[in-house]
């Protein structure tokens, strides 16, 4: 009999990088049936196996000889795809999108009470095959689950939940986006009822992440700020816009870059900003799907400073100084003596101008040039 199963796959029978899937529903009314998301993207050709024959730790095998199935991963399965494995008197398959899964060995019926249900592999791929990992095990009785599997012991990986009620059916209705594992395993977050309970792909429509994003980065040039960023999967991806800010907060496209359509090879990108502002540039990428739905990119900032040069002649000065600006900003003078005193100040707009200092008495002054984005001083000397 197939209880429900929180768990997770890994890459392959021999090594187990990451959580890749979990059921999230489960239905023993006629037809049994299960829920599961794919939390990382599920390779083509994975097979595993789920039973509910109870577990020796002593000796690391299945014992009673109930029931056990295995299934094969024909396609990829993208990461966010919600599907349903339905018993009906054969095994089908739904999906939010394209999933094939296939039954290929073995047989399970839902039933009530006192049962543990584990996911698992073997090393020759078939269900009487030697354990190769228990993926996850699965209580819905009275919490007898951690007493037989130890994952500190075997199976370190193991997800190990356990509802601690006798209960024919439960679903997760935490996040959709599945980001916290921890959700999973609060059972605050699962509806668990005797009478089926309605698992409706519908409410999981657009939980396929359209696409993932490995890394958004930037770096000033000499002609421009050039940004990069990869993907490792997209699914149904249209376009990238390109958006950037003066302050961070106040977003306008300035271009777009063309997705890759559906694609589980990584993929790389790159713009050039030819024509940043002067000053601070945040960049940030909406991703769109085909359907119209997108999501944000982090946030990125380059510092674009033009070098401005101010000359101000002569250095020995009667009564005139000019000053010459390459700055296209307003800009304010102020001038001080030896001892710090301010004895000038002038606002200037034009970038070549004249200051009258015939008022001034001789001796030595600083000229200090101050803009919105930078302060510099000049010694002077007046006759």
């Amino acid at each position: 009999m197939m209880r429900l199963l929180t768990l997770f796959l890994f890459m392959s029978v021999s090594s187990f990088l990451s959580a890749q899937l979990a059921i999230i529903g489960q239905n023993g009314e006629t037809p049994d049936e299960l829920l599961m998301v794919a939390l990382e993207e599920i390779p083509a050709g994975l097979i595993f196996h789920v039973t509910d024959n109870e577990y020796s730790h002593t000796n690391d095998l299945f014992v009673s000889g109930e029931g056990s199935v295995s299934f094969v991963a024909s396609n990829t399965v993208a990461k966010g795809d919600v599907f349903s494995i339905k018993n009906d008197g054969e095994w089908t398959i739904e999906g939010t999108t394209d999933v094939d899964l296939i039954a290929i060995d073995g047989n399970l019926n839902f039933s009530f009470g006192n049962e543990q249900s584990y996911l698992y592999t073997t090393t020759n791929n078939l269900c009487d095959g030697a354990i190769s990992q228990i993926l996850a095990a699965f209580d819905n009785w009275d919490g007898t689950m951690p007493a037989e599997i130890d994952p500190s012991v075997n199976y370190a990986d193991a997800i190990v939940i356990d509802l601690a009620t006798n209960v024919r059916n439960a679903t997760f209705e935490g996040s959709r986006e599945f980001s916290d594992l921890s959700e999973i395993y609060d059972l605050s977050n699962w509806q668990m009822a005797d009478t089926r309970i309605d698992l409706d792909l519908s409410d999981f429509a657009g939980t396929a992440l359209p696409v993932e994003l490995s890394f958004f980065e930037g770096r000033k040039m000499d002609n421009g700020n050039k940004l990069m960023w990869e993907t490792a999967i997209e699914i149904d991806n249209d376009i990238f816009e390109i958006e950037r800010s003066s302050d961070g907060e106040q977003f306008e496209e300035i271009d777009y870059v063309w997705g890759g359509g559906t694609t589980s090879s990584i993929s790389s990108y790159e713009y050039m900003d030819d024509a940043p502002s002067n000053g601070l540039n945040y960049y940030r990428l909406k991703q769109i799907d085909f359907n119209g739905n997108f999501t944000y990119s982090n946030t990125i900032l380059i510092e674009n400073r033009n070098e401005v040069e101010y000359n101000v002649y002569p250095t020995v000065v009667a009564d005139q100084l000019t000053i010459e600006s390459s700055a296209q900003e307003d800009f304010e003078i102020v001038v001080f003596d030896q001892t710090g005193r301010q004895v000038f100040t002038q606002s200037l707009q034009n970038r070549n101008s004249t200051l009258e200092l015939f008022s001034l008495s001789a001796g030595p002054y600083y000229v200090m040039i101050n803009t919105v984005s930078t302060s510099i001083t000049k010694k002077i000397i007046k006759l």
